[in-house]
């Protein structure tokens, strides 16, 4: 809980709180039942000592007899600090009770004492009323030398002064009680502030500091909570200490494996000696140091391959685009000297000898053409198998960027499941999975050309047949135009016919060749893209360190 948001309720507080609070209930329980008691007792001492004034006023009477009984009861009171009185019947004859200055001599005794006392013979001890005020009183009779009652003897003192005496004994107890409550309360608010207040604090900013993350990383001493005792607070400021320093050391090798990941290097490895529930982070750096390790062994093997194959297709391709040129060179030769032909044939009878030597010629040039066109179909039915080889070494980069990418989305959920302690990972999770979709994308792009150029290809190689048909034709034709020389008179028209269909198919195989030139252009254009992608990738594995 935030301390801004809410107050905090110190413990030491309610303990101290709760401990004066029992106390203040022991005093008052305590001082209640010695007030209790000591009422009890004074009580019982009063009434013994009003029995020890009527037998002491008894003796005195008895003994000395002729002795003035006012100054006897005078002397008596003074002496034990009563009120004595002698009866004869229930008529006061010598008291020491006084009221408004004089002695309550002539007065009569209550009727209900009178009767257990005079009539019934008994002593009476406990409390009576006497003119209005309350007396603790010992009433005993007085008999003759017979044996009947004739008057009886009283000592008795005022309930108000004892009252007095148990008020003044109640207020010592209490003030005795409330200095000794003052002086508990102190010195337990002391202890307890010493021994808990202070220790739980200390031990509550330590705690506050865990939960702000403030693992003392950046510092070069450990955060410790300065507690010394042997209690059961420090005891758990020790432990509190030994946790935030192994959480400090665990989170310091994450952080610096993550920033060796950050940076390329895959050979970091964990260290320290993880316990408990730790052993499953552990246990995660280690797999995904070692799958990113095998992953990106595979990506460079991979790269290493493409770049190889791409190389050799630019190679070819460079190859093919040269002999298209030379191709379309021959090519266009052969048209001028079908023209030539074609302007000679009317000369034919004429020059029927140079006729049959150029038509010599002419067969050599299309043997070679034909040869070439063999060639130019071999070199394409090569490219065509290279393609195949490249579009399936690109299948295989695609799949490596999908498992790379599944791997950096699972990398992902991992991280996220570490909380804070996964957010520089996940950031590293993120750019394999963007540089996978980029191999991916480069890898879709590379495929979709490489099949147009296989099409082409293919399309440039049934073509190629086509005109190496055409050829063999055309050298057949010259064949049996030299077999026939003679009669080139005679078929001077067919002669101008074939010649017209010769020109109109050498007008064909030159716009095939011309178009098998610029798609070998185009495939030479493609294959050092492709080159050019595949040096970009190697360079961006090369960035990570592997362990071998």
């Amino acid at each position: 809980m935030n301390q801004n948001s809410k107050r905090t309720s110190h413990l030491g507080r309610k303990v101290n709180g709760l401990v004066i609070f029992l106390l203040i209930i022991s005093i008052i329980t305590v001082v209640g039942l010695c007030i209790s008691m000591f009422y009890n007792l004074i009580m019982d001492m009063m009434e013994a000592r009003c029995i020890n004034g009527t037998d002491m006023l008894a003796y005195e009477l008895e003994h000395n007899d002729s002795q003035d009984k006012t100054l006897l009861l005078d002397e008596l009171k003074e002496r034990m600090d009563c009120e004595f009185t002698i009866f004869e019947g229930d008529v006061r004859t010598y008291t020491t009770v006084e009221q408004n200055g004089e002695r309550l001599v002539g007065t009569k005794l209550s009727e209900d004492l009178a009767d257990i006392i005079l009539t019934q013979g008994k002593s009476y001890i406990g409390q009576a009323e006497i003119m209005g005020t309350d007396h603790l009183c010992s009433y005993v009779p007085i008999t003759d030398t017979e044996g009947n009652v004739t008057g009886l003897i009283f000592s008795g003192i005022s309930v108000a002064n004892v009252r007095k005496q148990i008020n003044r004994t109640v207020f010592m107890a209490c003030a005795a009680g409330g200095i000794l409550l003052l002086f508990s309360g102190v010195v337990m608010s002391l202890f307890i502030s010493h021994s808990v207040s202070k220790p739980l604090s200390r031990l509550t900013a330590l705690a506050q500091t865990m939960e702000e993350g403030n693992l003392g990383l950046r510092q070069t001493g450990t955060v410790t909570s300065n507690i010394h005792s042997h209690d059961e607070i420090g005891l758990l400021a020790h432990i509190f200490e030994n946790t935030i320093l192994r959480l400090r050391n665990y989170i310091g090798e994450i952080s610096t494996i993550l920033e060796s990941i950050s940076d390329g290097n895959l050979t970091a490895g964990t260290t320290q000696d993880y316990v408990g529930d730790f052993t499953s982070i552990k246990s995660s750096l280690d797999d995904i140091l070692g799958k990113l390790n095998h992953t990106m062994s595979q990506i460079a093997e991979s790269t290493e391959h493409v770049s190889n194959g791409s190389r050799q297709m630019s190679i070819g391709a460079q190859a093919l685009s040269q002999g298209a040129v030379e191709q379309s060179s021959a090519v266009e030769e052969l048209e001028g000297t079908i023209k030539t032909i074609a302007q000679q044939v009317k000369q034919t009878a004429e020059n029927a000898e140079d006729t049959s030597r150029r038509v010599e010629a002419v067969n050599e040039q299309l043997m070679e053409s034909n040869e070439k066109m063999q060639e130019m179909i071999l070199a394409m039915n090569e490219i065509n198998e290279s393609s195949n080889e490249i579009s399936n070494i690109i299948k295989t980069i695609e799949n490596i960027s999908q498992q790379t990418n599944i791997l950096a989305l699972n990398s992902s959920v991992e991280a996220a499941r570490a909380g804070e302690a996964g957010k520089g990972f996940a950031v590293v999770a993120k750019e394999v999975r963007e540089l996978a979709g980029k191999s991916e994308e480069a890898s879709q792009s590379t495929n979709s050309l490489i099949e147009r150029s296989i099409h082409a290809v293919q399309y440039g190689t049934k073509i190629a047949n086509e005109t190496a048909a055409q050829i063999a034709s055309v050298t057949e034709g010259t064949n049996e135009a030299a077999m026939t020389i003679n009669q080139i008179a005679d078929a001077a028209r067919l002669q101008a016919q074939a010649v017209t269909q010769i020109q109109d198919r050498i007008i064909q195989i030159s716009n095939v060749v011309q178009t098998n030139s610029a798609t070998a252009q185009e495939s030479a254009a493609t294959s050092q893209q492709l080159s050019s992608q595949a040096g970009l990738l190697q360079s961006l594995i090369e960035m990570f360190h592997l362990n071998p």
